[in-house]
């Protein structure tokens, strides 16, 4: 009796009072000036402060994991700098972490501050959701660093030449290839753990990249990924969206919207896009530095596509002076036009526009086949889709 009354009272406890796991550290050579925070950070909008613990003079720590379902969780090392009055950030662990066993991590200051902490340092426990992160990290590992290297190298030559792609062109397309190369090993490993929590989350970062896969292609993911899956919450969430992920995929018809032309008329964005040829929508603004810097390759890309690509601008500004003078200074020799406020929720969700320039590539057949920032990419796209034959 006594014992069932203990049980039902574990119960009815609160999550916070009751027995929670917790993940206990000792990496050798860290001093006690350094405190260690743990935080979700499965949403990057909104980065969940789990625990945090001073380390000893042994280097050990422990930190609480409240947690009920997988997360990705970062264990961040900062170093208290008393005599400047200021901290500094020394190193991150990132783990997919559930909260359903105790995790261990041991290891010195050389493994915890190099490229591949998650692969070297000695990390145990954690059950079927950490052991399936670290198997996908040992399997990784490399390649991230290769791609982040590329992206490292084509971002730091970008600020020296201000730019000037023509200066840097062989590591943009270094960056890309490894970057492509990246993305394929995820897939093959995201196909060959479809039931993982680790799948679930590599998928769930895939959900907010819109336009970057065919609709068939993620379709298959998404019915294979929430099939069986450890991490419920994140396969429940896929699933429950696989109609957006359709909306917002390559291979769709385009979605067609409301404008306003040069001469105030609102116009179908449809009766713009005519059968047969490529057409190139330019969402952009006036204010908009990169989207200004884009237009010059755009009417590049125009001028060598005549006759078979279509070309369209699509303005963003708030207000339609701003848009008539820019498109006045710009002389761009293709149809503008312009989003009012109420045009513009239907265009922006239709095309997912969280940033601007937006690029996109309707094929011959109305599909949209390419959407990115870069007008190289759309030049490079079109160079390699051979010139239909003219038997006549």
């Amino acid at each position: 009796m006594i014992k069932q009354a203990f049980s039902l009272l574990a119960l009815l406890l609160p999550l916070s009072m009751q027995a929670q796991h917790k993940l206990s550290a000792q990496i050798a050579g860290l001093g006690t000036d350094v405190t260690v925070f743990l935080s979700n950070v499965d949403n990057p909008d909104k980065v969940e402060s789990l625990d945090s613990a001073k380390v000893a003079a042994d280097g050990s720590f422990s930190l609480r994991v409240p947690l009920k379902k997988p997360r990705m969780c970062n264990i961040t090392f900062w170093q208290n700098d008393k005599a400047k009055g200021r901290s500094y950030k020394l190193s991150t662990v990132s783990l997919l972490l559930d909260g359903t066993a105790d995790v261990t991590m041991k290891g010195d200051t050389t493994q915890l501050f190099g490229p591949e902490r998650e692969k070297t340092l000695t990390i145990s426990g954690g059950g079927e959701t950490l052991a399936g992160w670290l198997l996908y990290e040992h399997y990784i590992t490399d390649q991230q660093k290769r791609a982040d290297d590329a992206s490292y190298a084509e971002a730091s030559t970008y600020f020296e030449h201000l730019g000037d792609r023509s200066k840097y062109r062989d590591l943009i397309i270094a960056k890309d290839r490894e970057a492509a190369r990246l993305d394929s090993m995820q897939t093959v490993w995201m196909e060959g753990h479809a039931s993982s929590a680790a799948a679930a989350y590599i998928l769930g970062k895939r959900y907010y990249q819109s336009f970057t896969y065919p609709k068939d292609i993620m379709a298959k993911w998404i019915d294979e990924v929430t099939a069986d899956n450890a991490d419920t919450a994140r396969a429940s969430f896929l699933k429950r969206n696989r109609d957006i992920v359709m909306t917002l995929s390559l291979g769709i018809p385009f979605p067609d919207f409301s404008a306003t032309t040069k001469a105030g008329k609102a116009v179908k964005f449809s009766t713009l896009v005519p059968k047969g040829k490529y057409t190139l929508v330019d969402f952009w603004a006036s204010w908009c530095g990169p989207c200004r810097a884009a237009i010059p390759k755009v009417k590049k890309i125009y001028a060598t596509q005549k006759g078979r690509l279509n070309v369209v601008s699509v303005s963003v500004d708030q207000r339609e002076a701003d848009w008539r003078r820019a498109e006045k200074q710009e002389a761009m020799p293709w149809t503008q036009l312009w989003l009012n406020k109420a045009q513009l929720n239907r265009a922006a969700l239709a095309y997912d526009i969280q940033s601007i320039p937006r690029l996109v590539l309707i094929n011959p057949e109305g599909k949209i086949q390419l959407v990115s920032f870069d007008p190289d990419k759309m030049e490079a796209a079109l160079h390699s889709i051979p010139q239909p034959i003219n038997f006549e």
